[in-house]
């Protein structure tokens, strides 16, 4: 493994349609993948294949099995897209329909010295059951400017990684400790609608998940759920080895940082070179520790709250709905609006947006935190529709709802 590798983050909203557009361009491999064999096949294709990849992955209710992937070395862009039916003229992107299972083995998936705007792209996937694994974009260049890259991870579960190295020096990706690593150079990554969970820091290292960085660098977090244990750290880091000081901005919107086994997982910031500038807005974490020029936004509700997880233990990371006495300050508590624009769906396919504000977290529950629903016309159902205004009254969060008439003669 190459120790020169840094980290790559974020793409901005509308930069991520552009891309997407240029990825799966009349140069782009297009490749429709029904079984772990091809899927496999096709990887070792996009390594040697100069242009850009789109690989597409039909819905399957057995994982797609890739126990060899290893170390995926790219020249060009890579998007891996899950939730295709038979064919891939049609999609439905949730990431309960499409798993990718590494078999305890680990990888990595990365950019090396890739064309301006190339991207790599996972979205509408849960990858599962691994050893570490790793996402990289970008490259340093010693005497010319860097080989920028740009990484997005989105409507993804990533779950049941397990690292055993007792500190940092020894992980294979990059030098970087956990067993989960985002990585980049001069870069922008977006990760949003992302659940991770059940991952094991067994040794002694600080971070669980580690998003690694060096170069200029913009990271647009938003509508996270993560579930670290044993006192773990999300961390914001500089990259080990030869790094690249740069300007380090990461915006964090409606987002959940929490143990579901009760410890003081931490966001934790580590930075040997320029600042890091972390502007968390509208999320529920533990606390920020270590290096950073942070400023903290939540109106709505304090940050040390329990997100009440329905069943963390099982994979469930749905809200639980408010009772008398127990008040979910994750629902209806999201900022309205991001700097890079909201969401239509949640991780799962839902409408993002059920209430006066959006949920915090990868999942949009259906209490709505109106007290007042308006019946409008004399559909069956719809907007307006009595039926409609029933099933909204039944899901508000208030202790009590109104549903008003007011249908306009039609003549």
């Amino acid at each position: 493994m190459r120790s020169s590798i840094g980290i790559k983050i974020f793409a901005r909203l509308g930069l991520f349609f552009l891309l997407v557009c240029s990825a799966q361009g009349a140069s782009a491999a297009v490749f429709c993948v029904s079984n772990a064999q091809q899927l496999q096949q096709d990887l070792n294709i996009a390594v040697q294949n100069h242009d850009a990849n789109v690989i597409q992955l039909v819905s399957s209710a057995t994982p797609y099995t890739l126990d060899t992937a290893n170390d995926i070395i790219l020249a060009d862009a890579l998007s891996v897209l899950g939730g295709y039916a038979p064919g891939c003229a049609s999609r439905v992107i949730n990431p309960a329909n499409t798993t990718i299972d590494f078999a305890g083995t680990s990888a990595t998936f990365e950019l090396n010295h890739p064309p301006a705007s190339a991207l790599l792209q996972f979205d509408g996937l849960t990858l599962q059951n691994g050893g570490e694994l790793g996402f990289s974009a970008g490259d340093v260049n010693c005497c010319s400017a860097d080989a920028p890259g740009y990484l997005r991870v989105s409507n993804t579960r990533i779950t049941k990684f397990q690292s055993t190295n007792s500190d940092d020096s020894e992980h294979p990706f990059w030098g970087t400790e956990g067993p989960i690593v985002f990585n980049g150079t001069s870069s922008q990554f977006t990760l949003l609608n992302l659940q991770i969970d059940h991952i094991t820091q067994a040794g002694s290292s600080t971070c669980a998940v580690t998003v690694s960085f060096q170069g200029d660098t913009v990271g647009e977090l938003s509508y996270l759920t993560v579930d670290l244990g044993n006192g773990k750290a999300f961390c914001l880091k500089t990259a080990d080895g030869w790094q690249e000081n740069g300007n380090f901005q990461f915006d964090i919107y409606n987002s959940i940082f929490w143990a579901s086994d009760k410890s003081a997982s931490p966001l934790l910031g580590q930075t040997t070179g320029r600042p890091i500038h972390v502007n968390l807005v509208n999320d529920i974490f533990h606390s920020y520790i270590g290096d950073g020029d942070v400023t903290f936004t939540a109106p709505s509700a304090p940050a040390l709250t329990d997100p009440l997880w329905i069943d963390p233990a099982n994979g469930n990371y749905q809200l639980a709905a408010s009772q008398p006495g127990s008040v979910n300050a994750a629902i209806n508590s999201g900022a309205k609006t991001t700097p890079f624009g909201n969401p239509l769906r949640d991780i799962a396919g839902n409408a993002r947006q059920i209430g006066s504000n959006p949920d915090r977290g990868a999942y949009e529950t259906p209490y709505s935190s109106a007290d007042l629903f308006t019946v409008s016309n004399t559909n069956d159902s719809g907007p307006g529709s009595l039926r409609t205004a029933i099933i909204q009254a039944s899901s508000s969060q208030q202790s009590s709802s109104t549903i008003r008439f007011a249908i306009l003669d039609p003549q």
